[in-house]
């Protein structure tokens, strides 16, 4: 039974944000509750650190000293490193065993083992961002660069300078035909030179996984309508860092004021959002089938219409219909127009905080948004 206690869950990687460490360093404690006959069968340990390497930590000192328990529970989780003799974190078996099951654990070891080429392959391969880990010399190496970039695209940004300028590895950062998730987004565009930025090939590249790409490319390809129609074409997939800022944001976000302007090109943005509406030209924005257009699809891209549209009584009336239409969007005369406020304070008693002063001292208004609160 204390074998199933202790849990065997493999390490995956760095690209994970949740680490699941807390919950099998819990649980290697329950080796302590063994029946002492077990606690000194080193046939029973080599068994238990096999399945969680962090019962090492609760084990008789006899066997933290012992090289093959110290090598079975490395293989488990490298980053057991931490809890042995420093001796072991020199020993290139046990070594290799920690990288093969935890890239981490190279934040442990000594210096010369992130210049040992083999040792990084074998790191790379598993996660890619372990490149951060290895030296100087190896961050040149196009075979360990190309590994990483292989493995996890934007590990890029960790390979030597030279590398952000070479086609065949920018290239191949994008592609990731060895990264293990399905997600690829291609966002190691970011990373390349200013040259490959302007270069249409890696940029269609790129654009194919995610059109947020054309965020990185040159001023002269985002300004290319034949550019940006193609990456109106793919989704708009947002690095995780920049989702705060950029979620109600479209690829138009990154063009000029011409092809905001472009009928066909703003057109063809909104049949992905309605957010598009917010980039769209001023002239565009009073382009009364586009507005419609993307109301259809979301009816919080009202306030991004002309102002023309936030007066219209008759629109504004049928989209306080939709529950997620907000009213705080539309002109102040219609804030101030009770008809309206009652409908808006009937859907939604909050609404009485955007209805005029005026009709937020009226008796019937307040008591209906009241009501409905």
């Amino acid at each position: 039974m204390i074998l199933t206690a202790v849990s065997d869950k493999p390490y995956i990687g760095m690209c994970q944000y949740d680490d699941p460490d807390t919950n099998r360093k819990r649980d290697a404690k329950m080796i302590k509750y063994a029946d002492k006959s077990l606690q000194s069968d080193r046939n029973f340990i080599l068994k238990a650190v096999a399945k969680n390497g962090f019962v090492i930590q609760h084990i008789d000192p006899k066997f933290q000293i012992d090289r093959e328990v110290v090598n079975a529970a490395a293989k488990q989780n490298g980053d057991i490193l931490k809890f042995v003799d420093e001796k072991f974190r020199t020993d290139r078996e046990i070594v290799f065993s920690a990288v093969s099951s935890n890239v981490r654990t190279l934040k442990l070891v000594n210096d010369s083992f992130k210049d040992d080429k083999a040792l990084m392959i074998v790191a790379v391969k598993k996660d890619g961002y372990a490149l951060q880990y290895a030296s100087d010399r190896l961050k040149k190496d196009r075979e360990v660069v190309l590994e990483a970039v292989n493995n996890n695209g934007t590990s890029l940004k960790y390979a030597h300078k030279n590398f952000r300028d070479d086609k065949a590895v920018v290239l191949a950062s994008i592609e990731e035909k060895n990264f293990k998730y399905d997600w690829k987004y291609g966002h190691s565009f970011g990373f390349a030179s200013k040259k490959l930025q302007d270069d249409k090939e890696v940029l269609l590249a790129a654009l194919s996984k995610s059109s947020y790409n054309l965020k990185y490319a040159s001023k002269r390809l985002q300004n290319n309508k034949e550019i940006v129609l193609a990456a109106l074409n793919t989704p708009f997939r947002i690095p995780w860092d920049d989702v705060p800022s950029m979620h109600n944001e479209s690829p138009i976000v990154f063009v000029g004021d011409a092809l905001r302007d472009d009928r066909e090109v703003v057109f063809k943005a909104l049949k992905k959002s309605a957010y598009a509406l917010k980039r769209a030209s001023p002239r565009l924005k009073k382009d009364r089938k586009l507005v419609m257009m993307a109301l259809a699809r979301d009816s919080r891209a009202f306030k991004y219409a002309d102002e023309s549209f936030r007066k219209d009584k008759e629109l504004v009336m049928r989209l306080m219909e939709d529950k997620e239409f907000i009213f705080s969007s539309a002109d102040k005369s219609l804030q101030d127009d009770k008809e309206v406020a009652l409908k808006a304070v009937k859907k939604d008693g909050y609404n009485l905080k955007y209805v005029s002063k005026r009709l937020q001292n009226d008796r019937e208004v307040a008591l209906e948004a009241v009501k409905k609160s």
